[in-house]
């Protein structure tokens, strides 16, 4: 009898299955962080600066000069303000010719690499679902996976930001004619709130539905 009953409390606890509604809440946030994305990648206005307000491939005028009109692409600011222009521009915006090309190249970055973002978190969404419908499922490699969201939205706003140099931007002379100097907008915000949400998701990953993946 206490033979047996030594064995009875020796026994382990099998662990509690995790609750199906792990899986649903993080596929339900990193849906919303793709939607974020697509719509973070899409916004006009991410930075304004001197008489422009750029997003990664879009600008617009934020004066009424006639030389600027019709401009929908930072490629259409590079061409009406960097050739007979470049002087005027120059003196009221310094260093503004030098710069354009990097807007332009940086939002291409920004784009590549908010698209394998998104690409990633589909497929974690993807994983998440299949494990909900199938226990048995496994996948060691889940938390890498489940980072790179985060890592790659990272590592393109740096890229775009060492591309954009806006650090070296410089001041505009706001005295004539109404240029601004640079001031994030809504892109940028929203880039970095993004940032933040994937990296809830994969802490969140790391500390509930992971070890379902790897036992």
């Amino acid at each position: 009898m206490i033979e047996s009953l030594y064995i009875e409390v020796s026994q382990p606890k099998e662990p509690k299955p995790l609750s199906k509604y792990h899986y649903i809440v993080y596929s339900v946030f990193s849906f919303i962080s793709i939607v974020a994305t697509l719509v973070d990648l899409a916004l006009s206005e991410w930075y304004q600066y001197c008489w422009w307000t750029f997003g990664l491939v879009f600008a617009e005028p934020n004066t009424r000069f006639d030389s600027f009109e019709n401009e929908g692409s930072i490629g259409d600011v590079k061409s009406d303000s960097c050739g007979s222009l470049k002087h005027l521009v120059n003196t009221n915006c310094p260093g503004f010719c030098s710069h354009i090309d990097g807007f332009d190249n940086g939002g291409a970055v920004m784009i590549l690499f908010g698209t394998l973002a998104m690409l990633f978190n589909a497929i974690c969404i993807f994983f998440h679902i299949l494990k909900l419908y199938r226990s048995n499922f496994k996948l060691k490699i889940i938390s890498p996976l489940s980072f790179l969201p985060s890592f790659l939205y990272i590592l393109g706003f740096s890229i775009y930001f060492g591309v954009a140099k806006f650090s070296d931007l410089e001041e505009t002379n706001g005295k004539r004619f109404g240029t601004k100097d640079f001031e994030m907008k809504g892109g940028l915000l929203l880039g970095f709130t993004i940032i933040g949400l994937n990296l809830l998701l994969f802490i969140y990953c790391y500390f509930t539905t992971k070890k379902t993946f790897l036992s």
